[in-house]
């Protein structure tokens, strides 16, 4: 368990606090593409605890920047959407992508602010049906992680994400715990899905004491679930990493179709964060294998009117949709339709910031006890002034040979199997 303090330096991250800083050291998931237009309103964001607003410009070029108009505070979610920037509605000042005031219509021709001062704004890209941003000092920008995409085309990725009340660190030690898949995720229909694929890869379900092996990479951790099949002999070994600041990705076989996964939690705010699910497929995605994604993870049922939380969400008592009945007749574990929204209830039933001081941690924990530590670790060293992890020049190519293609080694199999 973590004391108090160092659960406080992992959870925190708005600007001036220690993983707050280091995670502006990345390029950050802000929002999905499709959800800005060019010329449109832009769309109000909050990123590490900073108000933001996210817009394409009628040009079609993405950009992120503080959503209050450095004049006087009032929301750039408001303003016109011009090729040059954003133009306030209540004094009509034009800021521009890079930050800088290009226009103050109300003020005599001379005056120039330009060079007074930098409204906040962000470098932008576009990739993979994602916006992202670098959000720290311009020196230390690293590489945009073009590994991510390397092997896809985009009409081959899928991508959600859903708005989530509790501590990014939740969901991410959530999707490291290799445990809780064949309890909290076990329902009759994902057991006669597991059943039917011919890859034998995604079964989990059956192996009720699961193995996980950690070891430490450059880049974040590398871990290796271990499941046995149904018949108890043979097994899965799932190749899981995390990589900095918040990523994790794992290989994807639903409906017997190569592919990857990778989940994002970024923070909104130290009590909320953007959980992030993008599908990686060898082959075209067809309606029918969105709409079975959906159906049975759950990753687009969210509700634009209601900030892209999931559809299953209350806000009322622990939060979430439950079938008392279902779990009574043995159909699911846990009466909640859907994986992520599984495992989202679980995240916010431990409140806003779980208090890990409480906690009592087993074997079965050894993953997320190597997080905290590599996390930890980092912060330190970063405060130190060293690097961010894997931020190095040239070393986008080794976190994806590394992370990604490889496979458990000897060593990483025994640990898996102890």
């Amino acid at each position: 368990m973590l004391t108090a303090e160092q659960n406080e330096l992992l959870t925190r991250t708005n600007a001036g606090t220690p993983m707050g800083e280091l995670m502006r050291r990345y390029w950050i998931p802000i929002t999905v593409g499709n959800r800005l237009k060019a010329g449109g309103a832009p769309l109000q964001v909050k990123i590490l605890g900073e108000s933001l607003v996210a817009y394409r410009s009628p040009n079609g070029a993405v950009g992120l920047m503080g959503e209050f108009c450095p004049h006087r505070n009032a929301s750039l979610a408001l303003a016109r959407n011009e090729d040059c920037g954003l133009r306030c509605l209540y004094h009509a000042w034009l800021i521009a992508p890079d930050g800088r005031v290009l226009e103050t219509p109300p003020e005599p021709p001379e005056v120039n602010l330009s060079d007074k001062f930098r409204h906040t704004a962000y470098p932008s890209r576009e990739a993979g049906g994602i916006v992202w941003a670098y959000m720290g000092p311009e020196e230390a920008m690293p590489e945009f992680p073009e590994w991510i995409f390397k092997p896809y085309d985009e009409a081959n990725i899928y991508v959600t994400n859903a708005f989530q009340e509790c501590n990014w660190l939740q969901g991410v030690e959530g999707d490291l715990d290799a445990q809780h898949g064949p309890y909290l995720h076990y329902t009759d229909d994902e057991a006669h899905t597991q059943d039917g694929l011919q890859n034998r890869a995604n079964e989990y379900i059956y192996d009720q004491r699961p193995k996980v092996a950690a070891a430490k990479k450059p880049w974040g951790l590398q871990t290796v679930f271990r499941y046995l099949h149904k018949d108890g002999k043979a097994a899965t070994y799932w190749i899981h990493p995390f990589v900095m600041p918040f990523f994790t990705f794992f290989e994807s076989n639903l409906l017997d179709t190569e592919g990857a996964l990778m989940h994002a939690w970024v923070p909104a705010t130290d009590e909320s964060h953007w959980v992030w699910s993008v599908l990686f497929c060898e082959e075209a995605m067809t309606d029918d294998y969105i709409e079975f994604v959906d159906r049975t993870r759950g990753y687009g049922m969210t509700d634009p009117e209601n900030n892209w939380r999931v559809t299953a969400f209350t806000g009322k008592g622990v939060g979430f949709e439950q079938d008392r009945e279902a779990m009574a007749s043995g159909r699911t574990f846990s009466g909640i339709e859907g994986i992520l929204q599984q495992d989202l209830a679980i995240q916010y039933s431990m409140g806003p910031i779980s208090d890990r001081t409480r906690e009592h941690l087993t074997s079965g924990d050894i993953a997320i006890v190597q997080l905290r530590k590599y996390l930890l670790d980092a912060l330190a060293a970063f405060d130190k002034g060293g690097p961010a992890p894997g931020t190095e020049p040239g070393s986008q190519d080794s976190v994806y040979f590394e992370a990604l293609t490889s496979t458990p080694d000897h060593s990483m199999r025994e640990l898996a199997n102890r």
